[in-house]
């Protein structure tokens, strides 16, 4: 693939600037592929959509009179909390603590020229050990479930550790889903707070959604990720709260699973996942 470059830029207030650069990884490894979002643009801070009844002070508007606008966001929320609701009941596909590895997990145990990975199911969690050799390597783990097309996918994921002071932005985490060969969907979170999604193809990588501040990740302790895709709608939530509903009708079905990856050489990071659930629409 074409080396391309992503520019992060990360404003909070009016008094930091940060600047992170990425770069396209060349590596490839059948069902665990490096891959990289592209040139990114200037990251934004929003207020998720919030549940009108959540006690959620920082996710709450600061004022009080209501508006043609919030009125609109509240019923938005509440449609998005009614579908969060509905999905949990769709037929289980796979609900996975990570006590063993009965499901077959891929358990990747890698040392080249490119990257050190060990993957491996341990005291409960999915454990993803990664070390790269070259800058901004990214793989993909797969679940083991078949092709899905309308589903519910969720998962509490963190990173082990905190970033150094001067590479604030090295890792990237979080899941991938409707991926049919080079073609996939990644709902990722970052150093910074950040979420983002993105569409992955031959091309390259395409923008959903920006890199986006949001109090709702959370910095030290465990983050809950789901995705509730049925049919061209896509929604997205942080630790149940709904931050996001996309149209895209890039992919309509496809395989689910892991993403990982850093950005600087000779870091190490582990990265954990624990409670993955699975549905599927009736």
């Amino acid at each position: 693939l074409p080396s391309s470059a992503r520019i992060v830029t990360v404003i909070v207030g009016l008094a930091l600037l940060g600047i992170t650069v990425w770069l396209e990884s060349n590596k490839t490894l059948a069902d665990n592929p490096a891959s990289n979002p592209q040139a990114q643009p200037v990251s934004v801070v929003e207020t998720p959509l919030v549940n009108p009844a959540s006690d959620d002070s920082s996710a709450l508007s600061t004022t009080t009179s209501t508006s043609p606008t919030q009125n609109t966001e509240s019923d938005e929320a509440e449609r998005l909390y009614s579908s969060l609701g509905e999905a949990k009941t769709w037929e289980l596909v796979l609900q996975e603590p990570f006590d063993n590895n009965d499901n077959n997990w891929g358990l990747w145990n890698i040392d080249d020229e490119m990257n050190t990975q060990n993957i491996q199911i341990d005291r409960g969690v999915f454990s993803w050990e990664l070390s790269i050799k070259q800058p901004n390597q990214y793989y993909l783990e797969i679940a083991p479930v078949t092709s899905l097309s309308d589903f519910y996918f969720s998962v509490k994921t963190k990173r082990v550790g905190q970033p150094t002071a001067d590479q604030v932005n090295q890792a990237i985490w979080g899941i991938i889903f409707r991926r049919q060969g080079d073609k996939y969907y990644s709902f990722v979170i970052n150093d910074l707070q950040e979420y983002s999604l993105w569409f992955h193809d031959s091309t390259g990588w395409t923008e959903l959604v920006g890199n986006t501040i949001s109090s709702l990740v959370n910095k030290e302790f465990s983050n809950e990720l789901t995705v509730i895709a049925d049919q061209n709608e896509i929604t997205f939530f942080i630790n149940g709260v709904p931050i996001k509903s996309i149209t895209d009708s890039n992919l309509s079905e496809g395989n689910i699973g892991l993403y990982a990856g850093l950005n600087y050489v000779d870091d190490k990071v582990t990265f954990e996942f624990d409670d993955l659930e699975i549905r599927q629409k009736p």
